[in-house]
């Protein structure tokens, strides 16, 4: 049995705008959060390539913007290529750059912090 349905990306991220809020407040989620974890991203992307909306390269950097300052690094990433190709921003290869090192220094941090742990750990015995 299959059942039919047609594809409506315009409604579909219309219903994905208005139940951010309703999930946001259901789990108490900080705007930081949603940020960090890749809703800006999301919302961006859909601008930046006119998915279910009127594409709007502005709008889409500054979705990208908010989600690289939240910390998450396809953010990051997305906005070092608005910088490198000038999508919705003036081009600026020196900030792109400066996103695209931002990853990397956080990947290498993070792994030397992951590193750091199993290391007291074997040495605790836990």
């Amino acid at each position: 049995m299959k059942i039919q349905t047609t594809k409506d990306e315009a409604k579909t991220f219309q219903r994905y705008l208005k139940s951010m809020p309703k999930v946001i407040l259901s789990v108490t989620i900080s705007t930081f959060s949603c940020y960090r974890n890749g809703i800006g991203t999301i919302k961006g992307y859909c601008y930046q390539h006119g998915i279910g909306t009127t594409k709007d390269k502005k709008k889409a950097f500054q979705w990208y913007l908010k989600s690289a300052e939240g910390g998450n690094h396809m953010g990051q990433r997305n906005l070092g290529c608005c910088y490198q190709q000038g999508i919705g921003t003036i081009k600026d290869e020196e900030k792109a750059f400066q996103w695209y090192l931002r990853i990397i220094l956080d990947i290498v941090i993070n792994k030397e912090l992951e590193q750091q742990k199993m290391k007291r750990k074997h040495f605790s015995g836990t």
